[in-house]
């Protein structure tokens, strides 16, 4: 039996190849879901990689990055924010 931590590294990093092994470093590696995931968190990477890495220097509401994940045409589920969030700095 698995603690619920494991389900969601199963379901939300493992499956979506946010959380790798790389064989030409020899390491475990965060990157961004490929393209043509089944999971299609893509979309929600890109936007936050627009939001908090973009050219300019500005403030960042988590709050309002995370209800822009969570409307339409996202529809990211609340639990999932934080890990992306995390997983993509």
């Amino acid at each position: 039996m698995y603690p619920p931590e494991r389900s969601v590294y199963e379901s939300v990093l493992n499956a979506t190849e946010m959380h790798s092994f790389n064989q030409d470093e020899g390491e475990w590696q965060f990157q961004a879901p490929p393209v043509g995931n089944a999971s299609n968190l893509r979309p929600c990477w890109d936007l936050i990689e627009q939001e908090i890495f973009s050219g300019t220097v500005h403030r960042v509401e988590l709050i309002e990055l995370f209800e822009k994940l969570a409307d339409v045409p996202y529809g990211l589920p609340a639990g999932i924010h934080p890990i992306l969030f995390i997983v993509s700095g």
